[in-house]
């Protein structure tokens, strides 16, 4: 099929650079009206109804690895040389492993939140969230992100990996840098890829030497849990737990400051739902999936064909891209009544 018989988003593509500011609109109208299409700024297909996202998601044809791959092949010769340094850790993150690999580094991390440690950062959430909100009242007044939504998360998982908080403000900084490598294949250049090597260089060598530090001493900590996980006889390599520590830093800082943010944001437009939380505290892990489903810190995941396959009466091509919009797909009435109701 050529590009000029592909289906286009009616009314526009709500992922042109026009339509950013207030894409909801602009998402459920091309839901309604052309589900799935393919977007010439994105260079991919989009998938927007709840029934087709899910779909894409379970399909295994629809590969993680891939999308890596294809994001370096875009750029030239020269530049994919010059990211061989940061790809050799990066590319080792969970988000970019299929099948039998994701599930195994999905075990093995997960065996290191044990009870105790999913306990201990209960605890030590609540203090640095104490703390937070005293210095803010002490101010008396905020700004809800540099304040607030900003700093805890990269303070909790400070903690979480058996830092000094003093490197807060270095993993801060790192985190923010190292996202690039999600869209390397757009932003790859000269610049930017000397700048993701230097931080993953930096990154690689603080987490190894906390690595090595809970060797030498174990701990009751995250750390130690993931040295010695092991399941079916399978351990985390070193590249692997510095790469995966590396992921977490960085989604954990990004998704949930979002999360936060928006969070507090709806309350505070919805006085109604936040007294009914006030009341009822029980609600509170039903207003986080609210949250979630309102405003997702991630709007789309990527995916790739690995074969030719049928997805909502549309052939996607192998190596084709997929954009699965969460963020449409959350706001679709078909799944979700009253979507716009928070």
């Amino acid at each position: 099929m050529t590009s000029s018989a592909l289906p286009v988003a009616a009314g526009g593509d709500p992922f042109g650079p026009d339509m950013l500011a207030e894409p909801y609109p602009h998402y459920s109208r091309v839901r309604d009206q052309t589900p799935i299409y393919w977007s010439p700024f994105l260079n991919s297909w989009v998938v927007m109804r709840y029934a087709d996202v899910k779909a894409a998601l379970l399909d295994p044809r629809l590969s993680s690895a891939l999308t890596r791959t294809a994001q370096i092949e875009h750029l030239p010769a020269h530049l994919r040389e010059m990211l061989v340094p940061a790809d050799t850790t990066l590319g080792r993150w969970l988000v970019f492993q299929d099948y039998a690999d994701h599930r195994r580094l999905r075990q093995l991390f997960s065996a290191g939140f044990t009870p105790r440690i999913v306990q201990q950062m209960r605890d030590n959430i609540q203090t640095l969230t104490d703390d937070l909100i005293d210095a803010i009242v002490e101010r008396g007044q905020m700004d809800l992100v540099a304040d607030f939504a900003a700093p805890l998360p990269v303070m909790v998982i400070t903690e979480l990996l058996g830092a000094p908080q003093a490197d807060y403000a270095l993993f801060k900084h790192w985190s923010s840098t190292v996202g690039m490598y999600f869209a390397i294949g757009v932003i790859g250049n000269e610049t930017t890829i000397p700048l993701l090597n230097q931080v993953t260089e930096q990154m690689v060598a603080h987490i190894g030497e906390l690595i090595a530090a809970r060797r030498q001493e174990p701990r009751d900590d995250l750390i130690t849990n993931l040295i010695a996980a092991e399941e079916q006889g399978s351990r985390l390599d070193e590249t692997e737990l510095i790469a995966n520590c590396i992921l977490m830093l960085h989604a954990g800082h990004h998704s949930t400051t979002a999360t936060v943010a928006s969070g507090i944001w709806h309350l505070l437009r919805d006085p109604d739902q936040l007294e009914l939380l006030r009341a009822n505290p029980a609600l509170a892990e039903s207003a986080v999936e609210e949250v979630l489903r309102c405003e997702t810190a991630f709007p789309m995941v990527v995916r790739a064909a690995t074969t030719d396959l049928q997805l909502g009466g549309h052939t996607i091509k192998a190596g084709q891209q997929v954009n699965v919009c969460l963020a449409a797909a959350n706001y679709d009435p078909a799944q979700f009544p009253n979507p716009d109701q928070f």
